[in-house]
């Protein structure tokens, strides 16, 4: 049978996984590490690099765009790992590991990796391999307290060029619009004062290049098809506006706002026919060819900064900077229920500051009790470094007990036992006892309380009984209070007290 007829028997659904197969065949094989290879990395091959391996070839970054994922990781290790997975072309993380960020577990584990999330690179002369895609998540990756230098990334060759010289290589890149040869102020530099690494230590701030990454998606965005550099088309055009330059203080949020402010108002103002690429012997492309949103269109900016109590880009990119006046956007993200429900005979009003099950460590706001904050630790948002909490976990409002007294001068800690409760949530409970403890040598005692409608501790009244229908639950609670901490924690002399202890100690405290 002639070969065409026996392919034209097969049904076209086998034709497909069989070039599938093939498919993932090649780029598994290209999956392997660039370094000590014979021979040049294959052209549409996906490689494993890292980060000190690749060559910049651009001379500038928006540095306040690689502030804010960094900010942003700290409060969302998801995120991080999110993009890292992403940055491989394998989707999304599964959930947040603890294992080894270079290679977490990611929704397109054992699939081929997808070309168009992969940031690119081109061989060069001597096989140097320089990267013509991802100048900010690389150095975002660069920079961030798991990665550096030697954080392993996977890239898509695009092209060899290795048989050219430095000077048709560098040529041939212009030619293909794969190099930004230009300084913060716009300025024409040579590839030879390219930077050599990534990272913000490395590559120059634009500023203007940062204003359009806070802007992209308010007054202009991206054209499709992508065009490249088009962030450097505006940033160079609204840099030739004498009126439009930057402030000198861009560290403080309202003046970078303002800033803002003043450049959105003129993109929204400009003629959408204003030609922003004009040099370099490109076809020209109008501020409305490049995204410019029609008047009328645009979006307002204050999302920048806080939005329904989440934090915004620019937020996040000052934080460090503006913290205290971002706080009630930053960290404190939960409101407390407002309506208090009714508290029948016998029962006491709980807060609920942490759900159980979870491993961030929130708190009642000190200067205002409507609402709740993320703790800091260190700087940075307070992750339990153990299994999640074991209970529901809060506060007794309008409760204070000082240290005089064995307190430790806030309101009285409350473990709700029971199904996962909402942050936030003002619930009336019943106290079933207390379990003192010294913390690093200090009085830290915890009630403990149930929800009354709840179906399996909603009738306990004491903790005797507890202990008696549910003994490992005693046991539960004191081995994760005294390993929650690691090494940072000394737990010690835990005793668990009946409901009579318990409530003496509440009524001293209101």
């Amino acid at each position: 049978m002639p070969i065409f007829k026996a392919f034209s028997a097969l049904s076209a659904s086998l034709l497909i996984a069989i070039m599938l197969q093939l498919l993932y065949a090649n780029v598994a094989h290209a999956q392997e590490r660039a370094p000590g290879q014979a021979q040049a990395p294959r052209v549409n091959h996906v490689i494993e690099i890292d980060l000190s391996e690749l060559h910049p070839t651009q001379g500038v970054i928006a540095h306040a765009q690689v502030a804010y994922k960094l900010n942003r990781y700290r409060f969302e290790p998801q995120k991080r790992l999110d993009d890292i997975c992403e940055a491989r072309g394998l989707g999304r993380a599964m959930q947040i590991q603890t294992a080894s960020l270079h290679l977490p577990n990611c929704t397109g584990d054992g699939q081929p990796p997808k070309f168009n999330e992969l940031k690119t690179a081109i061989v060069g002369p001597g096989g140097q391999l320089y990267l013509t895609d991802g100048h900010h998540t690389f150095s975002i990756f660069y920079e961030m307290p798991e990665g550096g230098a030697d954080f392993t990334v996977s890239v898509l060759i695009t092209h060899d060029k290795s048989e050219l010289t430095d000077a048709e290589f560098w040529r041939w890149m212009q030619q293909n619009q794969l190099t930004w040869l230009r300084n913060a102020e716009g300025h024409a530099i040579s590839p030879q004062q390219l930077p050599s690494k990534l990272g913000r230590s490395n590559i120059a701030n634009d500023d203007f290049r940062a204003a359009l990454y806070f802007l992209r998606g308010l007054v202009w965005s991206k054209p499709a098809p992508s065009v490249p550099f088009v962030e450097f088309y505006w940033a160079n055009h609204l840099r030739e506006q004498a009126m439009l330059q930057p402030p000198a203080n861009l560290e403080n949020m309202q003046t970078y706002m303002r800033w803002l402010s003043k450049l959105a108002g003129y993109i929204g103002g400009m003629s959408g026919d204003i030609v922003l690429n004009e040099s370099g012997g490109r076809e020209q492309q109008t501020a409305a060819e490049l995204g410019k949103f029609a008047a009328g269109t645009e979006r307002e900016l204050e999302a920048l900064i806080c939005d329904s109590q989440k934090l915004g880009k620019l937020a996040y990119a000052l934080l460090d900077t503006n913290a205290a006046e971002l706080r009630h956007c930053v960290f404190n993200q939960q409101p407390i229920a407002s309506a208090e429900p009714e508290v029948a005979e016998g029962l006491v009003l709980a807060m609920i500051e942490i759900t159980s099950g979870s491993q961030q460590k929130w708190q009642q706001n000190h200067s205002d009790e409507n609402w709740l904050e993320w703790e800091l630790e260190n700087g940075s948002p307070r992750w339990v470094q153990f299994l999640g909490y074991p209970a529901n976990y809060g506060i007794i409002p309008n409760t204070l007990l000082e240290k005089s007294e064995g307190g430790d001068g806030d309101p009285l800690d409350v473990l709700v036992l029971g199904s996962p409760l909402q942050q936030g949530e003002l619930i009336a409970v019943r106290i079933i006892g207390i379990m003192t403890m010294l913390d690093n040598g200090e009085q830290d005692d915890k009630l403990i309380a149930v929800d009354p409608n709840h179906p399996v501790f909603g009738a306990v009244t004491d903790i005797a009984e507890l202990t008696e229908t549910h003994p490992a639950i005693p046991e539960i609670l004191q081995l994760w209070f005294e390993n929650y901490k690691g090494e940072s924690g000394s737990v010690t002399d835990v005793r668990f007290e009946s409901r009579l202890v318990a409530m003496e100690i509440l009524e001293r405290a209101r």
